[in-house]
């Protein structure tokens, strides 16, 4: 085990400039383009789905426009959210910076704020001294007020794709001294739901209780819940050939090893969509990410007549039923047995 697990992944690699920033290229540019050409903003919100990299983003631009350390001031609006909090600010702002040309406020989940608190803050996010610069982050923009929204430029960061998680965590594992395959590495980011940070906190239990440098499936399947692999594959082929019998099997092995059945949906319906997109295109891009094993699997599969957009569709809504209901295994067990009369 890494004698330097014990820090935070996400903490140890946050990137610290823009060219380690992954998967933002737009807004990166955007920023150093504004930089170069000295066409700063007094005012910026950040906006994303959480642990996407706002407050890392926020942190590099005011480095990067010569913010010292002792002149940035990091302000958490879940815990400050009064009146009385934005008055102090407001009064703080007029002090000079120490050490830079600019007093930079990160101001994270400013939609937090109350109402009172955002009226007191307009004024000064009108009108700031010229050494100040306020950086907001949110991951809920349309919470916040339009007037605050029209004294912002707004940095919308994308939601990552799986294979720019699985890039970050294929490669923070080497850096750590394993080896994470491309399989494990897709099963950890499709659990993490488009975020780096909880990407890289998976990551980080699976890499502290695997034995072996080479990180096994069955180490990521007992941190993330994933099923095997094989059962993904048995299941996708009794729906393909209406195999009943082996449908419901697939789904009971999946269940009595503590398999997420949500979890396990997601899966199958990413499956079947790279099997679909090759079958439309015959591209091998839409299989790349899977191991050998699973690209010819899913070459094979992407012959049966079945595998269609309806199949598709009527799998997304089972994993929505999925999601909700009593019996975690019964949409799935239905969408099987309506498999025999398709």
């Amino acid at each position: 085990m890494s004698e330097n697990i014990n820090l935070s992944l996400y903490r140890k690699y946050r990137p610290q400039k823009f060219e380690e920033v992954c998967g933002q290229d737009g807004m990166v540019d955007v920023l150093k383009q504004a930089i170069k050409n000295n066409e700063i903003s007094h005012a910026y919100l950040f906006s994303g789905c959480r642990g996407v990299g706002k407050t890392s983003m926020a942190r590099i631009f005011a480095k990067e426009i010569g913010c010292n350390s002792t002149d940035l001031v990091e302000i958490d609006a879940a815990s400050h959210t009064s009146i009385e909090d934005i008055k102090k600010l407001a009064e703080n702002v007029y002090t000079a910076p120490m050490y830079s040309p600019y007093t930079v406020y990160i101001l994270d989940e400013v939609h937090m704020l109350s109402i009172s608190a955002f009226n007191a803050f307009l004024k000064t996010l009108e009108e700031p001294p010229s050494h100040c610069i306020f950086l907001l982050a949110t991951t809920e923009e349309e919470k916040l007020p339009e007037t605050v929204l029209s004294r912002c430029q707004i940095i919308r960061l994308k939601t990552p794709t799986e294979t720019e998680i699985k890039k970050l965590l294929i490669k923070t594992a080497k850096k750590e001294g394993y080896e994470l395959k491309k399989e494990e590495a897709g099963s950890i980011a499709l659990a993490s739901t488009g975020s780096f940070r909880d990407a890289l906190g998976l990551l980080q239990q699976v890499l502290t209780v695997s034995k072996d440098k080479e990180i096994k499936e069955e180490t990521v399947s007992q941190i993330v819940g994933i099923p095997r692999a094989e059962l993904v594959n048995i299941f996708l082929l009794s729906l393909l050939s209406s195999d009943v019998s082996k449908g419901i099997d697939s789904i009971k092995k999946v269940f009595e090893s503590g398999g997420d059945m949500v979890f396990f949906s997601r899966i199958v319906i990413d499956k079947m969509r790279s099997a679909l997109l090759y079958k439309m295109t015959n591209e091998e891009k839409h299989i790349e990410e899977y191991d050998e094993k699973d690209k010819t699997f899913l070459i094979e599969i992407s012959k049966e007549e079945k595998l269609s957009t309806d199949l598709l569709q009527k799998t997304i809504e089972t994993a929505i039923k999925t999601a909700t209901s009593y019996v975690p295994q019964l949409p799935l067990e239905i969408l099987v047995i309506d498999s025999k009369n398709a």
